[in-house]
């Protein structure tokens, strides 16, 4: 896609999202033909779109793929809105912050760009899920995140990932829901014996 019209759908789904929030605050007459028009305008969803969030940052989401937490987005720019208010209220910027299982880094990026905080270390054991949030990091040139490629557990030692798509990317889980489905290895270790994480004087908060 030209860079020109890759511009252009993105700040319009901005604005349309702005809209559409707007008028389902309202009650008037002829307020449902707006909100049918800013529907029609609205890209449809696809694979590999790069959406703006309500807090500044982009996302690359599959909200055909994932029809949890990354439709939500696309539809709303957001999700579980209430919990990052709440989060907003507790999270300075010199805090230290731990994400375990950051899924496409929603939360990671509201911690590191929005609320600017000093660090964040970032947990994704699914290995697909963590490429998309390496993409989300590197298209927001976010530079006091680390990530780690692995699942925390009470023991050090390797595993299997259980992708769960018919809910959502982030409901991916150590524990079968099938008999015969196949797992993904991965790495599992302790958070007290990751390095990083032993150099810091203080961990201010730990979302899990």
């Amino acid at each position: 896609m030209p860079i020109f019209s890759w511009m252009v759908n993105f700040y319009r789904d901005a604005v349309i999202r702005k809209l559409d929030a707007f008028f389902n605050q309202k009650r008037f007459r002829g307020n449902g033909y707006i909100l049918k028009l800013l529907k029609a305008l609205k890209r449809k969803p696809s694979a590999n779109m790069i959406v703006q969030s309500k807090y500044g940052f982009k996302l690359k989401i599959d909200p055909v793929l994932d029809k949890g937490v990354e439709r939500s987005i696309y539809e709303t720019g957001t999700y579980e809105e209430g919990t990052l208010w709440i989060l907003s209220k507790i999270i300075n910027k010199n805090d230290i912050v731990i994400d375990a299982g950051s899924n496409i880094g929603l939360m990671t990026l509201f911690f590191a760009y929005t609320l600017k905080a000093k660090k964040v270390f970032s947990f994704e054991p699914m290995p697909t899920t963590y490429q998309l949030l390496l993409d989300n990091l590197r298209l927001n040139k976010v530079n006091n995140v680390e990530t780690f490629a692995l699942a925390l557990s009470d023991k050090t030692t390797t595993g299997k990932i259980y992708p769960n798509l018919a809910i959502n990317r982030g409901a991916a889980s150590l524990n079968k829901s099938k008999a015969d489905e196949e797992g993904i290895p991965i790495e599992i270790k302790r958070l007290d014996q990751v390095e990083s994480i032993l150099e810091q004087p203080t961990i201010s908060f730990c979302k899990i």
